[in-house]
């Protein structure tokens, strides 16, 4: 049995704001607290995919490189760095972007996970605002990490042959 609330139309516009809000931020502290090892396994939903083609789908059906610039970086946040430019060239600096895109993109997925939950005092038109407000607070951070990350490694792979 599903339990489910009930709530004016307007008490469950702001309990959704503050539910995302609070899930958005309490995802960012959590996945800022994780230790870098943690990061570097390319395991299950992290595991870029041959589609991706080192970043040139994203670029080619995405138009990544006209919109990305402009979405919010919170990656400074919670005592992390911002992923705005490479802290470097070589190897360890790579890596430690790569790690850190792996750690937002963490966030953003567990954003989405929480979604169905809005079922729980939603329903209608209030549930599908819902669901489209988790889809745009994720997926084109998702895209954006991805797309960094593939071309990052994509390097590092590059580098590896030839070192």
């Amino acid at each position: 049995m599903l339990i489910t609330f009930s709530f004016s139309s307007s008490a469950a516009f702001v309990l959704n704001a503050f539910a995302w809000t609070l899930w958005g931020f309490g995802s960012g502290w959590w996945y800022r607290r994780r230790p870098e090892i943690d990061l570097a396994q390319q395991l299950g939903i992290l595991r870029i995919r041959d589609f991706e083609a080192s970043g040139l789908w994203y670029e080619r059906q995405m138009r990544i490189k006209t919109w990305k610039d402009h979405l919010p970086e919170t990656g400074a946040w919670f005592g992390a760095f911002s992923k705005r430019q490479l802290p470097g060239h070589d190897r360890l600096s790579l890596q430690w972007f790569a790690n850190e895109c792996r750690r937002g993109e963490l966030t953003h997925w567990s954003i989405l996970a929480a979604t169905p939950l809005f079922a729980l005092w939603n329903s209608g038109w209030l549930l599908g605002m819902a669901v489209l407000a988790g889809l745009a607070a994720s997926l084109p951070f998702i895209a954006v990490l991805r797309y960094n990350r593939a071309r990052i490694e994509a390097i590092l792979e590059r580098r590896s042959v030839w070192q």
